[in-house]
Parts: C-alpha cells; sequence; structure tokens
C-alpha cells in the first residue's frame, strides 16, 4: 500500500467553480479512500438541483478504484477498478494524479498558502479529446 494518507475526516463543504458557490457536499476521509457526495445547481442559465459523486479508494502502491458521476459537468461517468495513480505533494499537502483509461483526474487537498493544515479539497477531472478541465473546489 502507498504512504499516501487520506484525512479522516467528515465534513460539510460548499462546491465551488471558478469562483462561485454552486452547491453542497459531504467530504468523507478514510485512511485509505475519500467520498465526496452531494449536490449542485446546473447549468447555470436554468438551474436544477443535480446528485453528483466522487469516490477514489487505494488498492495497491499505484491501483486504485475511482468513480466520478458529474451529471451536466462532465460527457458522462467515469467507473474505473483499475485505475492507476502517483502520490505527490503540493505544498506540503498530499495529492494525487489519477489515469483512469482516458480520462484524467487529480485530487489535492488545500490550506492556507505556507501551512500543512487542510482546511477543503480540490478535484479536476479532464476527459478524453477534450483542452478544458472541470475543476471543483470544496471548502467550508
Amino acid at each position: 500500500m502507498s504512504d499516501f494518507k487520506f484525512v479522516e475526516s467528515t465534513r460539510k463543504a460548499q462546491v465551488i467553480v471558478l469562483d462561485h458557490p454552486i452547491g453542497t457536499a459531504t467530504v468523507l476521509g478514510t485512511s485509505k479512500g475519500i467520498a465526496v457526495q452531494g449536490h449542485y445547481e446546473w447549468p447555470p442559465d436554468a438551474p436544477a438541483e443535480v446528485r453528483f459523486g466522487f469516490a477514489v479508494d487505494l488498492v495497491t502502491q499505484n491501483t486504485c478504484k475511482l468513480d466520478v458521476d458529474w451529471p451536466g459537468l462532465l460527457a458522462s461517468p467515469i467507473h474505473d477498478p483499475a485505475a492507476t495513480y502517483i502520490s505527490i505533494l503540493v505544498l506540503g499537502r498530499p495529492g494525487l494524479l489519477i489515469t483512469a483509461g482516458k480520462n484524467h483526474a487529480s485530487f489535492f487537498y488545500t490550506g492556507p498558502f505556507g501551512s500543512p493544515v487542510v482546511t477543503g479539497c480540490q478535484i479536476s477531472v479532464t476527459e478524453p479529446n477534450s483542452s478544458a478541465v472541470m475543476v471543483l473546489r470544496f471548502l467550508p
């Protein structure tokens, strides 16, 4: 198993796209995985409340299970029971770079600049043949 450790906690968070709050979520961390579930209002011009989910579970030192379902933000759900990952440090906090087939995702803990304190997280997903990356932040 990797020496990557998720922050073990359950937190309520705002869902933020760009700088705009669009919903609420629960972020559940365990020693070997994280799940983020909640709802957001999308699209901006005719918002509807949409349920979403993100989950990553570390299986071995470089494989994980990845599930992403962001209706309206991604073309289709991503389910890969054999995704691969590498762990990295970003500003002193752990992060993951995940490859699931032709999809790519990243997960980073966020917090005050220069401090290892964790106050939220950021998840980004890039779909195949897409030059755009969808980024959601989850802040208290």
